[in-house]
């Protein structure tokens, strides 16, 4: 994941069949260019695949 722009990677397991992720990228054109791929790797890895998505800038 590293290699597509991330710089924070977090996984939480929130039931027996489900878990939460959060990551923060390096910069939006990165994600932009690379999303697609970072959902595939993602699904691939796990066995699963997404509900939701939410994703934009974080206000600090």
């Amino acid at each position: 994941m590293k290699k597509h722009g991330a710089v924070i990677n977090r996984v939480t397991v929130t039931k027996e069949n489900t878990l939460r992720t959060m990551t923060l990228r390096s910069s939006q054109e990165l994600l932009d260019a690379n999303v697609d791929t970072i959902r595939a790797l993602a699904m691939s890895a796990s066995g699963m695949k997404p509900t939701g998505v939410i994703n934009g800038p974080i206000a600090l």
